[in-house]
């Protein structure tokens, strides 16, 4: 198990070496060995997945503020505010990216990305698939104009 604390983790290991060559058992060593400075390092495995969610969470609202300062507020197409996503423009179908690799993309290129909600990016990439449109093809149907 990992200890974040240095020097916890290493009275850690010395007492389990030293019980390993003793031949004692080497569970439940934290308890014995040092239980007041065990309790302020370690966390319960529920805490840790309830920090983890925080912390998904603070980075995902982070993501949200940095695209809506760059990329608006509201969807190219339809002028919807909810469930808004960045999308390249002239971009082709693009399943091999995930959000992380987009949002390095959109801060590096901004100019290169709109905001399309759910449904118009949904849409999007149908009429791509099955009309074989282009970005071009798309923008002068719907008459929208690209921010």
């Amino acid at each position: 198990m990992p200890i974040s604390d240095k020097q916890l983790n290493r009275d850690y290991q010395r007492e389990w070496a030293r019980r390993k060559k003793l031949g004692i058992d080497t569970k439940g060593i934290l308890d014995s060995v040092i239980p007041d400075r065990v309790s302020k390092v370690l966390l319960t495995p529920e805490e840790r997945k309830r920090n983890k969610l925080e912390n998904t969470k603070r980075h995902r609202i982070k993501i949200k503020n940095e695209m809506e300062k760059l990329l608006g507020s509201q969807c190219m197409i339809c002028k919807s505010k909810q469930s808004l996503m960045a999308h390249e423009i002239y971009g082709s179908s693009h399943n091999g990216h995930n959000s992380g690799m987009l949002f390095a993309d959109a801060l590096d290129r901004p100019q290169d990305f709109i905001r399309l909600c759910y449904s118009c990016h949904k849409g999007v990439h149908w009429v791509m698939k099955w009309f074989n449109m282009s970005w071009d093809d798309i923008i002068s149907k719907i008459g929208a104009p690209i921010v």
